[in-house]
């Protein structure tokens, strides 16, 4: 059944979504050109669409997995057929670029579309009640026997496909406006990702073999991360209210992907109130579609490294961005010119550590117009992160903060990236020293849950932004855990798989015990916070896990354990040349097992009713999932040593928002406190001397 496929996600509605932005209505769309995803010239094709394009449409439409899909209505997908391909032939003999409005039938997934769809099976197809009076028409206009379809010959078949196609033609009118140079979508060659953006999950295992977390793995890897329509929207509204209320704007997007924001913008703004818009994107294909997109609207699509393009000074009045999330150390290009020349130019010191959105922020700067407003959707770290630093002055002190909304921690809104979400809205001029900003958290960036109005002074002065540090009571100790703690990271083994071993495979291999050290069973193991141990001490409760760490050489083993010396060669073979493992001068030696008598889960759900810190009895050592707490020698602090036991109590009494002022959140309301950050982390003193 031909079909237009708007959403292509595996999560529903987040909770903020207006229910009225999937709702059914008059659209109008335009059918732009007949194509496929294959090779144009196969004798032979699977795929057979209509590319269109739909303004409206574009704030419905969402396809995480495939940010380089265009809009098009499905008319053949399937086994690669000789008959798709002259069917194909015969539609692209019409001029197309036809414009339509109609009422289109939405439905939450295709399986809902098939059961409340007023189609029939007619002629061996499911067809509406108008599609069976134009197949009437048409059978009886060309003198055909009353087949179904697969009975007909091809050529009556053809025939019929030309029918419909002379038939679109009569009835759709030319659009306004006419497309700017070449869109590409006629001999598009698009990624084999691409080509599947209209199948389910089953169909692309069954036709490909390919799975789409492996699909959405190299989406991140490309930091193409699509942004969904209603946060485009959310943030398109909240930026307009910042926009002043005469004068036209002039729109800029320095990474536009698939164009979502723009969409948004052209909602929000108004297209009266557009004068301009310029969308830059490095990747051709994206510019390309979003080319074809929005051409007829005077749209100037750049296609371009951002980061490396001399800016074009003062030209954009509004700016509306979702900018690649690649962490640092995922950034193969050299960075240190680029950051060089914002350093200088911004007065900055911008960390060699800094992930890719911050150079995007920083680089629009130049662009913008005196007096401009910038939103930017970004991750959450920058408020809490040492490289966040230099962005965190950027905002406070060369702009005008107006707005930093965090979206609840526990909602994931992006499908293919696990981050918490801030919006970051800010006007180029200089803040007042009498400034304020308001700081939300929760809900929408519109209408959040909470908000406070804090003075900017306050966050020039501050380290840490996220809402749950600047509301944070004032603690009322001048101690801290580091004055008493170190705080390390546990083991990192370079391939746990390997270097940890079950009960099973030590009675297997032969090993001894005195080659193995227990294993810290895993958080959820441990449900009061208590870790005890058997007179050996293994510790209750217990993985049964053990982590290989012996300075014996193979030959050395191998005289006790043969199975267990072939199994650490074949180890060494596998993964002997990994960082962790290479410099290691044994192997299967690991580096610095400590014993930890505290210990902290290094990231857990904030709302989780087990303990973080855990008081460890055992012999048990403990991978990089924890935290190690090690006693310092006590000098002056303490007239005794400092008992275990009570640092323990008083760290539990911690409260989970002492936890989240201190440490960074994730999507999922996940929570991570690096060792640094536990350091850091209040330690009532006076607990011990009353």
């Amino acid at each position: 059944m031909p079909h237009l496929t708007l959403r292509h996600a595996p999560r529903g509605p987040r909770n903020f979504w207006p229910v009225d932005e999937t709702a059914s209505g008059t659209l109008a769309f335009t059918l732009e050109n007949a194509t496929s995803f294959d090779d144009l010239n196969e004798p032979a094709i699977s795929t057979l669409v209509i590319a269109s394009t739909s303004e409206p449409l574009e704030l419905l439409s969402y396809k995480p997995d495939f940010p380089t899909s265009f809009l098009h209505f499905t008319l053949y997908a399937g086994e690669a057929s000789p008959f798709a391909a002259r069917a194909l032939r015969v539609l692209r003999e019409f001029p197309w670029q036809l414009e339509f409005e109609t009422s289109l039938l939405l439905y939450g997934s295709s399986r809902e579309a098939r059961a409340q769809s007023s189609s029939k099976h007619v002629y061996g197809v499911a067809l509406t009640q108008p599609a069976h009076e134009i197949t009437d028409e048409l059978f009886d206009r060309f003198k055909i026997a009353p087949l179904p379809f697969a009975d007909l010959s091809e050529e009556a078949r053809l025939l019929l496909v030309s029918a419909i196609g002379e038939r679109l033609h009569l009835q759709g009118r030319s659009p306004v406006g006419a497309v700017r140079g070449d869109s590409g979508l006629q001999s598009l060659t698009v990624s084999p990702d691409t080509q599947l953006a209209f199948w389910s999950d089953d169909e692309l295992t069954a036709i490909t073999g390919s799975d789409v977390e492996g699909s959405r793995a190299r989406q991140r890897l490309r930091s193409a991360i699509a942004t969904p329509p209603e946060l485009a929207l959310d943030v398109a509204m909240l930026a307009e209210r910042f926009l002043a209320r005469d004068g036209l704007v002039d729109f800029g997007e320095p990474a536009a992907g698939n164009g979502v924001l723009f969409a948004a913008a052209r909602r929000a703004v108004g297209i009266d109130r557009l004068n301009s818009a310029q969308l830059v994107e490095l990747d051709a294909t994206s510019a390309r579609l979003l080319q074809r997109k929005w051409s007829r609207q005077g749209t100037n699509v750049l296609v371009a490294d951002f980061l490396r393009t001399p800016p074009q000074e003062h030209a954009w009045t509004m700016l509306l961005a979702n900018p690649p999330y690649r962490r640092s150390q995922l950034v193969s290009a050299d960075l240190q010119h680029v950051r060089t020349k914002l350093s200088s130019e911004l007065d900055l010191n911008i960390s060699a550590r800094s992930d890719l959105y911050l150079y995007f922020i920083l680089r629009a700067h130049a662009w913008l117009r005196a007096g401009a407003i910038a939103a930017w959707i970004v991750p959450s770290e920058f408020m809490v992160t040492r490289y966040g630093r230099a962005l965190r002055d950027y905002l406070s002190k060369t702009v005008s903060l107006l707005r930093l909304h965090t979206y609840d921690a526990a909602e994931l809104l992006f499908d293919n990236a696990l981050t918490s979400t801030t919006v970051i809205i800010y006007r180029k001029e200089s803040p007042r020293p009498e400034g304020e900003v308001t700081v939300s958290q929760g809900g929408s960036a519109a209408s959040p849950t909470d908000r406070r109005r804090l003075p900017i002074s306050q966050l020039q002065r501050g380290d840490r932004w996220s809402f749950a540090n600047i509301t944070l009571p004032a603690s009322t100790t001048n101690h801290v855990v580091s004055d008493f703690f170190d705080v390390s990271r546990g083991v990192a083994t370079g391939a746990n798989s390997l270097f940890i071993l079950s009960d099973e495979q030590l009675l297997r291999l032969g090993v001894r015990p005195d080659w193995v050290r227990p294993m810290v069973p895993r958080a959820r193991a441990i449900p009061n916070g208590l870790i005890k141990a058997t007179e050996s001490g293994i510790p209750i409760p217990s993985d049964s896990k053990w982590l290989i760490d012996t300075e014996l050489s193979l030959s050395e083993i191998a005289e006790e354990s043969p199975l267990f010396a072939d199994y650490l060669a074949d180890v060494s073979r596998k993964v002997g040349s990994r960082a962790l493992v290479s410099r290691r001068a044994i192997p299967w030696k690991q580096q610095s097992v400590r014993v930890a008598p505290l210990l902290f889960v290094y990231m857990a759900k904030q709302d989780s009713s087990r303990p973080r810190f855990i008081r460890n009895l055992s012999k048990a050592v403990h991978l990089n999932n924890y935290l190690g707490l090690y006693p310092k020698p006590i000098s002056g602090l303490l007239d005794q040593a400092l008992d275990i036991d009570d640092a323990h109590s008083v760290l539990l009494d911690l409260a989970t928002s002492v936890l989240s002022a201190y440490g960074r959140s994730y999507g999922k309301n996940l929570l991570k406190l690096e060792p640094r950050e536990v350091g850091a982390l209040p330690f009532k003193l006076e607990e011990f001397r009353n």
